[in-house]
């Protein structure tokens, strides 16, 4: 195939496989992935396995796709003709570029049911560079992931569930881990 469109966790887990049992594969001319947060080690091993390159889209169900990497891979192009994307604090306010904060959508396209100020569940970090592909769209500089895989310390700050792939993954020793939050009082 010329593509293979796949889950990010899916494809990640069939790279391992695929490594694990010294397997050769045909390699395609592109891997898009979604529904899950691309780590860098987790697109650098996909692309080392498949000898291709990966590309990455954010999107939902109730709003199709949102974001997409380019060949810079420098964030995510929004797609302002088709949504509107912001990241808010806890209040609903709108953050700063380069602060981590919780996405919200409104769909532009859906005349019948339009979502208006929707909150996906993920947070995001909107970036105030352009990508030097020239394309000129506005960029989501990264996905940390769903406000459930995101963890705090004991201080209330946002740590980055993906700090544990990072930690753990794609380790010989270490097959499974589960991380458990303790909530602080």
């Amino acid at each position: 195939p010329g593509l293979i469109l796949a889950y990010t966790n899916s494809i990640e887990e069939l790279a391992r496989f695929i490594q694990a049992h010294h397997l050769s594969v045909y390699s395609p001319l592109v891997i898009m992935t979604a529904a899950g947060v691309l780590y860098p080690e987790v697109k650098a091993k996909i692309e080392e396995v498949f000898h291709t390159t990966v590309f990455n889209r954010y999107g939902s169900r109730e709003v199709s796709d949102m974001a997409c990497s380019c060949e810079k891979d420098e964030g995510l192009h929004l797609i302002p003709a088709v949504n509107y994307l912001e990241i808010v604090d806890d209040e609903g306010r709108q953050v700063k570029p380069g602060i981590p904060g919780n996405i919200i959508v409104t769909l532009l396209t859906n005349y019948t049911m339009p979502l208006i100020r929707y909150q996906i569940g993920d947070i995001g970090v909107l970036s105030d560079k352009d990508c030097s592909c020239g394309r000129g769209l506005p960029l989501l500089e990264k996905v940390k992931g769903r406000i459930r895989s995101v963890f705090r310390n004991k201080q209330g700050d946002l740590i980055d569930g993906g700090i544990f792939i990072r930690l753990f993954y794609f380790r010989e020793n270490i097959k499974q881990f589960q991380v458990i939050q303790e909530w602080f009082c």
